[in-house]
């Protein structure tokens, strides 16, 4: 490390990003592809959303993942394709309808989820409890720093 405190948090912003890109691989190639669910990244965020808060309207959605509702509409078509969601009618308004996850998308998400969590648990088995209950703070905290960043760079757009 150099002895400039801004080129040193460089380099180690540096460091992070390859550490999210080599996270975000290790989820893409094994952890999505080897539950045999052929869900993208993207459509496990959607499904857990879907498992975390009642059956929401599509422009809902789309809303809440930043993207427009023809794009929202195209990943709802997929995973209702193959039934991973619902489209129920809407009981506050007989012209909307709903999107909920179904019971298959619920198992689809549960073996994602048990998946990617006994390779977590293979890959820290050798750490000390306070390494991994440090890792987990940091992290944890990182994810809220991250998220409150990305909202305010949204905000101000």
């Amino acid at each position: 490390m150099s002895t400039d405190p801004v080129a040193d948090r460089a380099v180690l912003a540096l460091r992070m990003r390859q550490a999210v890109q080599a996270i975000e691989r290790w989820a893409q190639r094994t952890v999505h592809r080897s539950t045999g669910t052929a869900l993208s990244p993207n459509e496990t965020h959607l499904l857990s959303r879907l498992a975390d808060a009642p059956a929401q309207r599509l422009g809902a959605l789309a809303q809440w993942q930043g993207v427009d509702r023809s794009t929202m509409s195209l990943q709802i078509s997929s995973l209702a394709a193959r039934e991973l969601v619902h489209r129920i009618p809407d009981p506050t308004d007989r012209r909307a309808t709903l999107i909920e996850l179904s019971e298959a998308g619920r198992a689809a998400l549960e073996e994602f989820i048990a998946r990617a969590s006994r390779i977590l648990e293979e890959t820290t088995a050798a750490w000390s409890d306070e390494d991994l209950a440090a890792f987990d703070g940091y992290l944890a905290r990182f994810a809220a720093d991250l998220s409150a960043t990305l909202g305010n760079e949204a905000d101000s757009a």
